[in-house]
C-alpha cells in the first residue's frame, strides 16, 4: 500500500467527525471509539514500521515513570531510549476530540516525525 498524504487525512477528519463520548461519561470517548483508535494507532505503528524496518514494536520496561510503562511502542531509533506510541496518542485524541480541541494533521505529524512518510514535505504536513 502506497501512503499519500491524503489517506492520513482522510482517516483523521472521518475519526473526528464520528468519535463520540460515552453515554455513561461524557468526559470519555464511548468505548467503540477507543477500540477504533487503537486500531489506527496499530495501524500508523505498522506504517512506521514498514517505512522503516529498523524500526520494531517493544514494550516499555523502565522508567516506571513513563507514561508509555508496560506498553507496546516503536523503538529503535537513532536516539537511544526514544519511543513512540501512537496507540496512545490516537487515544489521546480521542479525549481531545470530545473536548472540542482542535489539532488537525495530527495523524501526519506522526508519520512525519518518526520520518514514515514518502515524498512529504513539511509544508504538506503542517500546512506552513
Amino acid at each position: 500500500m502506497v501512503l499519500n498524504s491524503t489517506l492520513p487525512t482522510k482517516v483523521e477528519d472521518w475519526f473526528r467527525a464520528s468519535v463520540a463520548r460515552d453515554p455513561s461519561d461524557p468526559t470519555r470517548p464511548d468505548a467503540i471509539w477507543l477500540a477504533v483508535a487503537f486500531d489506527i494507532g496499530v495501524l500508523i505503528g505498522e506504517t512506521m514500521i514498514g517505512r522503516r524496518p529498523e524500526l520494531e514494536w517493544a514494550m516499555v520496561t523502565r522508567p516506571k515513570r513513563d507514561l508509555s510503562y508496560q506498553r507496546s511502542v516503536v523503538t529503535g531509533f537513532s536516539v537511544p531510549g526514544m519511543h513512540v506510541d501512537p496507540v496512545w496518542q490516537v487515544s489521546s485524541l480521542a479525549f481531545r476530540v470530545i473536548e472540542g480541541w482542535d489539532e488537525p494533521g495530527t495523524f501526519l505529524k506522526m508519520l512525519w516525525n518518526a520520518k514514515a512518510t514518502e515524498n512529504w514535505s513539511p509544508r504538506q504536513v503542517f500546512g506552513q
